[in-house]
This record gives structure tokens, C-alpha cells and sequence, in this order.
């Protein structure tokens, strides 16, 4: 389960507070994901636009990652958004109230819609419209393929080539962000400009799902689905109604490809969490992810081989013992001690019990055979050895 650093939403549970409850559970939602971040990066928020394994594992070893840090770091480092935009390498152009153009090469690159802090971007204005849409016609204005939407700490981008454009966006929060390189690398006049390292990491997140959805294909049909159509049928032939002619034997590959849909829709909405896995602790300990972990730990145990036992560790209790409670058929067994007495065996204990400091050993016994002190049958309280009396 994901555990989140309380300082890094203070701040925002503050605000929520002063809000009304449909508000503060929308606002709160889009907090978490930005803290929780994508593949791990705090502070990087990606709905749709991207591909978030591109985005974590290849962006870093670009050859250029350190420059971007460099500069990421030092236009976040700057406290207004014109600032910022100039240490980005932007030239800029105002075309109204918080509107801008961006040039990078002496061409038009993106177009920039910047709001006050407290802005809801995903707010619809008093005139019914929502920000990006706004964005969007700007966009089209400036003939421009990128947009910004910028308020206080937080900045979106947006794509005019992606086929959902008003849903998809990679947001950052500054604030939280704990790799300013991506700043840089996707907000930068490198990035934004024609041919720049956004478009790059685009056609790479796009190959990357091409080559991801051939193996997934491949390995679903040739490994998934005969698995599955092999259960149903030994099901239906343990059932006494084993599937032979051809009829049946389609209704078999129907019920499969039934099943795998159904596994593969919960799967994708626990992914996205359109189902409860992060919000309520029983659906997550009952989850389809879960039990899918759970049978491949069970697999691992079942294959690695059993770990040797160390000298130290107390060995099983015996089947057999003689009535003084005197242990047969084995090894001597290494006593553990507690303030260096004997503690009782297979079990940890705060203290000793102290019949089993009492000599002779029998008056410590009741008739039945039970420890006088705490009730424990003699065969389970490890005993010193003691000398016989004189």
C-alpha cells in the first residue's frame, strides 16, 4: 500500500476544509494522485498523454538529462510565470489577461493560459466553459500543436495532435516535484519547439504501446487463453459433460474469451482506479490484483527450494516423550534464556516460568501433569538440568 509524507499535503487539506464535500473529495483526488505520482514520480501527475514507463525509465538516460536538470531546476526555482517561461527559454508574446504565445526559434511553439493559484483547472468558469477549452481555442489561433496551462505551482501540457486533447495531459506540481529535469523536458523551448523532445517522447510512448500491445496479444493467445479453455473443459468434463463435438467445443472458446474479458475490465478499472483499491481497505484485501499477487508469492514459495536450518533455531517438538517429560529421540536442543533463565521452548516469553527454577522437578508438576505456576503441561516448559539431590 502507498504511504503518503503528511507534509506534502497540508497545505491542500487546509484549503479542502473551506470547501463543500463533492469539491473537497474531486480536489483531494487529483492531490493524491499527484503526490502518489506516476511509476513513483512524486509531484508528476499523467492522465492519458505519454506513455508512463517512457516518461520514468527512458527520459533519465537521455543523453541530454543532466542539462535539463540543470535548467528544470533553475526556471523552477524562479517565483512568477513570465520568469519561469524566460528561464525555459521562451520568447513570449501577450495576447490577453493571462494569455500568452510562446516562440522558440523564432516560431510559434505554444500557447500559454496562466491563472491566479487558487484555480480549479478542472473548473468550469462562470461562463460554463472549462479552462482547456479555452486552451484549445488558443491553440488554434496561434497554430500552435502544444499548450500550457499554468496556475500557481501547477502546470499542465497538452497536445493538440492526441486524439482525446481535452482529457489527456501530463500535469506537474512544482511544489512536490522531486525531478526538476522533467520540468525542462517537457516544458522547455528544447521540448516544446518543432521536432523538440516532447514530440520525441511522444512517437516513443506510441512505439512503446505498439510493441506492449503485439506481446500482450501474442502472449494472451498463446499462453492465456488455451490455460483458461483447459480449466473450463476440465470443469465441464469433471461435471460429466465433457465437450466433444464441435459445437460444445465453441461454446468452451465463447466461455473463455467471456472470462478473460471480465478479468481484463476489473483489472483495467482497478489499474485506474475507477474501483476502490486505494479508498477502502476491504475492497483492496479482496481485490482481482490482489489474489493475482497472492497466487504468484504462493507459486514463488512453492518453486524456491526450503531454506537449510541454522544451528541456533529450536528444532520441532518430538511425538514421543517419556512421562518425566524428558525429551526421546533426538538432539539435544539449544535452551534460549531470558535474564538467563530458561523460557519455555517454541515460544518467546517476557519472563521465565518459575516452577522451572524449583527443584526437584516433580514438585513443580501437579497431578495431571501441568506446571503449578502457569499451567503449562510439563512437555512444554524447557527445564535446566538439575543435580540430583544429595
Amino acid at each position: 500500500m502507498f504511504r503518503v509524507d503528511p507534509r506534502l499535503i497540508v497545505r491542500d487539506l487546509a484549503e479542502a476544509s473551506k470547501l463543500d464535500p463533492l469539491d473537497a473529495r474531486r480536489r483531494l483526488t487529483s492531490v493524491w494522485e499527484r503526490v502518489r505520482g506516476a511509476a513513483g514520480l512524486t509531484g508528476l501527475r499523467k492522465v492519458g498523454l505519454f506513455s508512463t514507463h517512457y516518461l520514468s525509465a527512458r527520459v533519465p538516460r537521455l543523453a541530454e538529462w543532466r542539462e535539463l536538470e540543470r535548467v528544470g531546476k533553475e526556471a523552477a526555482a524562479r517565483r512568477t510565470v513570465l520568469d519561469r517561461l524566460s528561464a525555459l527559454g521562451f520568447e513570449y508574446e501577450q495576447r490577453g489577461e493571462g494569455i500568452y504565445v510562446l516562440r522558440a526559434e523564432n516560431r510559434p511553439a505554444a500557447a500559454v493560459l496562466s491563472y491566479p493559484a487558487s484555480r480549479d483547472l478542472d473548473r468550469a468558469s462562470a461562463g460554463g466553459e472549462l479552462p482547456v477549452a479555452t486552451l484549445l481555442r488558443e491553440m488554434e489561433a496561434a497554430g500552435v500543436d502544444w499548450g500550457v496551462l499554468v496556475s500557481g505551482e501547477l502546470w499542465r501540457i497538452y497536445s493538440a495532435q492526441h486524439p482525446a486533447r481535452m482529457t489527456s495531459f501530463v500535469e506537474l506540481d512544482l511544489a512536490r516535484l522531486n525531478e526538476p529535469g522533467y520540468f525542462a523536458a517537457l516544458f522547455s523551448a528544447t521540448a516544446l519547439r518543432r521536432g523538440g523532445l516532447a514530440e520525441r517522447i511522444g512517437e516513443g510512448s506510441r512505439d512503446f504501446a505498439v510493441g506492449l500491445g503485439d506481446r500482450l496479444r501474442d502472449r494472451t493467445y498463446e499462453r492465456v487463453v488455451p490455460s483458461i479453455a483447459r480449466s473450463v473443459a476440465d470443469e465441464l468434463d469433471r461435471l460429466g459433460e465433457r465437450p466433444e463435438a464441435r459445437e460444445q467445443l465453441d461454446a468452451v472458446y465463447q466461455a473463455t474469451l467471456v472470462l478473460l474479458y471480465r478479468l481484463l475490465f476489473v483489472l483495467y478499472a482497478e489499474s485506474r482506479e475507477y474501483l476502490p483499491v486505494n479508498a477502502s481497505a476491504g475492497y483492496r484485501d479482496h481485490s482481482l490484483r490482489q489474489r493475482i499477487d497472492s497466487l504468484r508469492r504462493s507459486s514463488r514459495a512453492a518453486s524456491s527450494p526450503p531454506k537449510p536450518q541454522t544451528s541456533g533455531a529450536i528444532s520441532p517438538r518430538p511425538s514421543q516423550r517419556s512421562r518425566a517429560g524428558r525429551r526421546v529421540g533426538r538432539a539435544p536442543i539449544q535452551r534460549r534464556t531470558v535474564r538467563g533463565r530458561p523460557t519455555h521452548s517454541g515460544r518467546q516469553r517476557a519472563s521465565a516460568c518459575p516452577a522451572a527454577q524449583r527443584a526437584p522437578w516433580p514438585g513443580a508438576l501437579s497431578p495431571r501433569g501441568r506446571c503449578r505456576e502457569c499451567g503449562e503441561r510439563a512437555d512444554r516448559i524447557l527445564r535446566p538440568r538439575h543435580p540430583s539431590p544429595r
